[in-house]
């Protein structure tokens, strides 16, 4: 495996010292820890590792617009490692800009996979998010006559898209 340069990044100066210490002896480089946006910003800016661990431990709404603007300002994929509720704050996170989400009690051999997979450019949940995330958006068994009127319209959208490309 090639060694993989991260950040790890947090709005206040706590909960990063764990994280480095968990992957110190693992393929991965902590090229620097930054606490607060701008000292944040400049280490990602400066030093442009191959991801960034945000790390997400007292106040998540704090820790949501860390992410929104970090994600904003910068193109590295980032991690959050967090104690707070995987069910209740790994969808906000994603949609803040991370790229994963993952607990903060997690093995090394989990963290360096999230990190792998977050550098590789795609997102990284536990199957316990992606099952929750799957069954929040996949139609139930109470919703057959929602699901028929989809699959109506999108059978009549498909019918006039096939109709406009004939009359070209």
């Amino acid at each position: 495996m090639e060694k993989i340069s991260f950040a790890v990044l947090s709005y206040e100066k706590c909960g990063t010292s764990h994280i480095a210490e968990t992957l110190k002896y693992s393929e991965a480089v902590i090229i620097g820890e930054a606490a607060g946006l701008h000292a944040a910003k400049e280490l990602l800016t400066t030093d442009r590792p191959d991801a960034a661990i945000v790390a997400m431990e007292l106040s998540a709404s704090h820790g949501l617009e860390f992410i929104t603007q970090l994600a904003a300002s910068n193109s590295t994929p980032i991690l959050v490692v967090s104690s707070h509720s995987e069910l209740l704050y790994a969808e906000r996170a994603l949609r803040a800009g991370a790229y994963g989400y993952i607990m903060a009690d997690a093995s090394t051999k989990k963290l360096l996979t999230a990190i792998e997979t977050v550098c590789g450019g795609d997102m990284y949940l536990s199957r316990g998010v992606q099952s929750h995330l799957l069954r929040a958006y996949a139609p139930t068994k109470t919703e057959p006559v929602c699901s028929a009127i989809q699959e109506k319209s999108h059978s009549i959208v498909s019918a006039i898209a096939e109709a406009a490309r004939g009359n070209e």
